[in-house]
């Protein structure tokens, strides 16, 4: 960003000395990674996508990674009515200003059946009224209008706006509305037919001003040149709140960075004298040391002190708004601004100085195979809490005394044989200096598996038909175009049967169906779903619900998003001993078998890398996802020398249960005790007694 000399704010602030002070609303100034707290997600699985980036022209906010696993989310700010307190807006209004860039639009941006890049002001009460939370989660990019839900829901997405910038839906071919062509994209403004075309990667500022039910907008690029077709005047419902109290963001899907910062103001001009609160963010962990910037305004000086103890003040021309104070005890910080007769309220911090060591690195076992071999995922936390702020690492293991070997976060290391295993984290020094202690974990791998048992799911449809007496066939239908595309995707059919798919492999309704799904019979479950689910277990929910897809295994049959399902597995193998867990090993199908994709095989760790591998402990429950994921294979691994129990002394294994609780029944009966064999239930579970 073009900054201002000295010179030339000094000229400016001649030419008007005369003008009234500006009181600021609402600052976000991008000062430290601590503006990463200003920004919710709604997608738990894109956090690893938002990150502080510092420039030496400022600040920003950056959301996607570039990368194809980054499916397009929604961010936002929200501050709400908490800034409006006390503040009564002038006749002449209020100002609000802030930067954007899209540096890559998302795959998906050419797409127009997508939901694409939109950038959206809400007010104030819109952004803390019920079921704002609830519109947040669902916000597509729709900032303006109703979001439906569902047949029988519509959200209503946040219909009083002060402004959006929304990628034009239309457009196929270059110069054609929204299509992403030589570097820029057709966006609308209001939801109008206003359209201003943004280049990929430039940066723009917009500058809101609200006067009374009238926003007027104005967008300009770097140099702040006005944009063509980037002003003009937006006029809200009668009544509407017309405070600004959030920044919403869509990022189109796949590949897109979207960054948003350098500054982000809410102010409004006044003839009282103002000093304006300043903001105030720690910076850097330098050892012992804490370092802390704050931004405060033009002619403002900035005071600060230490327990009580006033430091040297700041005047704004000696840093230009942006002064960095090291404390180096432990003690209570305040901070404040003077100018002329004015004096702002104090910004309070507690200061705690002091070495901080690095959390310890996660190590756990991913897979088990006969004897002492495994493999083990580590894992680190660089934005943890203890940090205060995220920090640079590097991550190294040792074997047995060995050298030591780099390893990512997230990495794998593999153990065939006994012996000591060391993690240890250490932060990348900044010029040459350490300012974490290291942190280090040791595990000893001297605990001998066996196989205990194993099974597989992945039915032939010979296979299934042959045990008819278990499996009630079903057709399938067209009851959802995943459920469709897994089962194209099963080696074997003929290929003429699979024409009449479009282009995404959906039917067209007048193929021939040659795909079924089966149902496992109730009385057959015990046997068949063991060691998954034995007689003594329960499958949470309705059992109905799993089914077999040929070649593929178990799934949960469900088509809505967010349907989990815990498969509670075998009590039997539980060990009561920390030290020697027994695992089941999950061989599962995990992605969308799309026809368009390369064909897999039925092994797993073969094909397009549609297999996955999961390792969970025999006194965890597995949580199986819709029927994108199918169940192929599942192992038992024991420890060497352990024995599975039986009957209700598996169930005791499980540390929820509750000796004491009243046994029924399978006819809902309650019984003194459980001494006869049959079937009991205690604590919502059934057991057996032999």
């Amino acid at each position: 960003m073009k900054k201002f000399t000295l010179l030339t704010s000094l000229m400016a602030l001649f030419a008007i000395s005369s003008m009234a002070d500006t009181k600021i609303v609402y600052r976000d100034a991008f000062a430290s990674d601590a503006s990463k707290a200003n920004w919710t997600n709604s997608r738990a699985a894109a956090t690893d996508a938002t990150s502080f980036v510092t420039t030496e022209d400022g600040g920003y906010m950056q959301f996607g990674n570039g990368t194809a696993n980054f499916n397009g989310t929604r961010f936002s700010s929200i501050w709400g009515t908490t800034p409006w307190e006390g503040i009564t807006i002038p006749d002449d209004g209020y100002t609000m200003e802030f930067w954007f860039c899209f540096n890559k639009f998302g795959n998906d941006s050419k797409n127009t059946a997508q939901r694409n890049n939109e950038i959206a002001i809400i007010s104030a009460d819109e952004a803390t009224n019920e079921g704002a939370s609830k519109a947040l989660a669902n916000y597509w990019g729709t900032a303006g209008t109703d979001y439906v839900k569902s047949e029988t829901e519509t959200i209503p997405v946040f219909k009083n706006y002060l402004f959006k910038i929304s990628q034009n839906p239309a457009g196929e071919a270059a110069g054609e509305g929204g299509y992403v062509g030589n570097g820029s994209c057709g966006f609308l403004i209001n939801g109008g037919t206003d359209e201003v075309r943004l280049a990929e990667g430039s940066w723009y500022k917009v500058v809101l001003t609200v006067v009374g039910q009238n926003v007027s907008y104005a967008i300009s690029d770097l140099n702040e040149t006005p944009l063509a077709g980037g002003s003009g005047v937006r006029t809200l419902a009668e009544g509407a709140d017309n405070r600004a109290g959030g920044l919403l963001h869509y990022q189109a899907r796949y590949r897109g960075i979207t960054q948003i910062g350098l500054n982000l103001q809410i102010s409004y001009a006044t003839t009282e004298a103002i000093a304006n609160e300043p903001t105030v963010t720690l910076l850097a962990v330098k050892g012992n040391d804490r370092v802390y910037k704050a931004v405060f305004g033009e002619d403002e000086v900035l005071h600060y002190s230490f327990n009580g103890a006033e430091q040297t003040p700041i005047d704004y021309w000696d840093c230009e708004g942006q002064a960095e104070i090291t404390v180096t005890e432990s003690c209570l910080m305040e901070v404040w601004t003077t100018k002329s007769t004015a004096t702002s309220s104090k910004v309070s911090q507690n200061v705690e100085c002091g070495w901080i060591k690095l959390v310890d690195p996660v190590v756990s076992i991913t897979s088990v195979s006969a004897g002492f071999g495994k493999s083990y995922k580590v894992t680190f936390d660089a934005q943890a809490p203890q940090h205060l702020l995220a920090v640079e690492y590097g991550i190294n293991y040792i074997i047995d005394g060995g050298a030591p070997v780099e390893v990512s976060n997230g990495g794998t290391i593999n153990m065939p044989n006994a012996g000591t295993l060391k993690v240890i984290v250490n932060q990348i020094p900044v010029a040459g200096q350490k300012y974490y202690t290291d942190s280090e974990v040791t595990i000893n791998n001297d605990v001998e598996y066996a196989v205990a048992e194993e099974k597989t799911y992945n039915y032939t449809p010979a296979e299934l038909e042959a045990m008819a007496a278990k499996f009630d066939k079903e057709d399938l239908g067209n009851s959802g175009r995943s459920q469709w595309e897994r089962v194209y995707q099963a080696p074997g059919k003929d290929a003429g049967a699979l024409e009449g798919r479009n282009a995404w492999g959906l039917w067209d309704g007048a193929a021939e169906k040659v795909c079924d799904i089966y149902k496992l019979k109730d009385e057959y479950q015990a046997e068949l779903m063991a060691p998954l689910c034995a007689a003594d277990t329960e499958l949470s929910g309705d059992r109905n619900q799993y089914k077999f897809f040929p070649y593929e295994g178990l799934v949960f049959h469900s088509t809505g998003y967010g349907n989990n399902h815990d498969l509670h597995i075998d009590t039997k193998y539980i060990t009561d001993d920390a030290a020697k867990p027994n695992f089941y090993i999950l061989s599962v199908t995990t992605q969308y078998d799309r026809p368009d994709k390369p064909a897999h095989d039925t092994q797993p760790g073969k094909g397009d890398g549609v297999y996955q591998t999961y390792v969970v402990k025999t006194d965890a429950v597995y949580s199986q996802f819709r029927f994108d994921n199918a169940i192929s294979k599942v192992q038992v691994m024991t420890y060497k020398g352990f024995t599975p129990s039986t009957g209700i002394e598996a169930i005791k294994n499980v540390k929820t249960f509750n000796e004491n609780a009243p046994i029924f029944n399978l006819n809902g009966v309650r019984v003194q005790n459980a001494a006869q064999k049959g079937i009991y239930i205690q604590n919502g579970k059934k057991f057996v007694v032999k």
